[in-house]
């Protein structure tokens, strides 16, 4: 093999070895944009449902409130909500 041959060989390797990673790296950037958007879309929907838990959360907690103070006026009653409560409810 001539000096030549083995510079186009070189030469043809490198320029087939720059257009493998130019497509492998064209292909990780689709794939990382196809990652984003699914990661936007899930934090979207884990930031929905925190703020229904929270909604929800407060919303109990007036209700336990709402107890306590039902129990200074009336206990007995208060007693059998809880066992309502207790028993009937799941």
């Amino acid at each position: 093999m001539t000096t030549e041959t083995k510079l186009r060989a070189g030469l043809v390797f490198s320029i087939l070895a720059s257009l493998w990673l130019t497509v492998m790296w064209n292909n990780s950037n689709v794939t990382v944009k196809l990652q984003e958007n699914k990661i936007d879309s899930l934090t979207n929907v884990s930031d929905s449902l925190r703020d229904e838990s929270f909604i929800h959360f407060v919303e109990a907690c007036r209700y336990e409130t709402a107890l306590e103070i039902y129990r200074d006026v009336n206990p007995k009653a208060v007693e059998e909500i809880e066992l309502i409560k207790v028993t009937q409810t799941e």
